[in-house]
């Protein structure tokens, strides 16, 4: 039984090899009898309205028969938690980080160097045979281990092509970690419609179900009419081409008129809205050019949005300026039932560019950033009714 959980804007699955959800508390996760995996969702649907750049998302592979020996990934590291807990890595596999308990851990050492996955079972008698089954299938799924000849499994091609629109360089805000330099420049509608019209002749002829186009700016609801012109143009195209048409509008929200958040909302657009932490800690980075803080006007466009029946996406990044106050942010998301994701933050800013900051100054060290992630792992907990996938 696979239960979704949100514990880290990451959208984590939790997999129980007795098939029992786990609880949502850090204090009663550890079950020392059953080998344990937890790791991404085999289809990630924020991804579609997120502000990542991520080109793929994290799918399982798809796993043949597992006959003959197989033998744990080398390439794959590893790191300590709490509670008999340890995160693993490969960066050549399916998906991201795998949390695995000590009985999963005790089972991906019997892969060392290597075992026949039929084996196992007689090898570990006091775990019931279907929960080693599911437990191995799981950590050859999530490129953990791999066959000993022949090909590692590969996951599913994608189904959906994403593409952002940068709409424009214009914005209202000031934030620190910003990599665009703000100017009136916009996209033209021309290129514009070149642009939708390649993105659908490219995902017909490879075989995409989806076309994702997330526009971004700059604030693109500064630039709102090309976002409807985009809009209609593409939807005309990809029901054409009998292609499904997936679209975000990536907003600071900081003052979002009613009318655009109405034409969202007729138009079926989803929404994603940055949102760094409490009133302060948001407020120190994302400021009108002016210096006034816009915590609250934010959070009005979170509530009008949902008034209209929009499932805003709550954007958080985390740097060394709202550690302290991120989990506001996360609050806010989990009071509203709405799905989140945290985004670390990296330097990209070239050198002279406003507003922009040294990477030391802005850049999370490890020893405050995973306290922070912890604390809202907490604070999730403490919302069991929290439903969002």
């Amino acid at each position: 039984m696979v239960e979704p959980s949100d514990v880290d804007g990451l959208r984590v699955t939790r997999r129980g090899a007795d098939g029992a959800p786990d609880g949502r508390s850090r204090n009663n996760m550890v079950d020392k009898a059953l080998p344990k995996v937890h790791s991404p969702t085999r289809h990630l649907a924020h991804l579609a309205h997120c502000d990542c750049a991520c080109a793929l998302e994290p799918s399982y592979a798809t796993v043949p028969a597992l006959s003959g020996p197989w033998t744990a990934d080398t390439r794959a590291v590893s790191v300590d938690l709490k509670q008999e807990w340890r995160a693993y890595f490969n960066p050549r596999g399916p998906v991201g980080v795998a949390v695995l308990n000590r009985a999963a851990q005790h089972l991906l050492s019997a892969f060392e160097p290597s075992i026949v996955p039929d084996d196992l079972a007689l090898r570990l008698p006091e775990i019931p045979a279907p929960a080693v089954h599911q437990v191995v299938s799981d950590l050859a799924a999530i490129g953990l281990i791999q066959p000993l000849q022949g090909r590692a499994p590969a996951p599913p091609p994608p189904t959906a092509l994403s593409a952002w629109l940068h709409v424009t360089e214009a914005c209202n805000l000031a934030c620190p970690y910003c990599y665009v330099q703000k100017s009136p420049r916009a996209m033209s509608l021309d290129v514009a419609q070149q642009a939708a019209r390649r993105l659908v002749e490219t995902a017909q002829r490879y075989g995409y179900q989806k076309l994702r186009l997330k526009y971004a700016g700059g604030e693109p609801t500064l630039h709102f009419g090309l976002v409807q012109a985009v809009h209609a143009y593409a939807r005309s195209l990809a029901q054409q081409a009998e292609i499904e048409l997936e679209e975000v509008v990536l907003t600071n929200g900081a003052g979002v008129p009613d009318e655009i958040l109405d034409a969202i909302a007729v138009a079926g657009i989803n929404l994603m809205v940055s949102l760094d932490g409490g009133p302060a800690a948001h407020d120190r980075l994302r400021a009108r050019c002016g210096g006034d803080g816009t915590f609250g006007a934010v959070v009005s466009t979170i509530d009008r949005a949902l008034a209209r029946g929009l499932l805003p996406d709550v954007s958080i990044t985390l740097t060394s300026l709202n550690l302290d106050g991120v989990g506001g942010a996360a609050r806010v998301a989990l009071e509203r039932n709405l799905p989140f994701n945290l985004n670390f933050y990296r330097e990209c800013a070239p050198a002279g560019r406003p507003g922009r900051r040294e990477a030391e100054t802005l850049a999370p060290p490890s020893g405050r950033l995973v306290p922070a992630i912890l604390d809202i792992f907490d604070l999730i907990a403490q919302f069991p009714a929290y439903s969002q996938p």
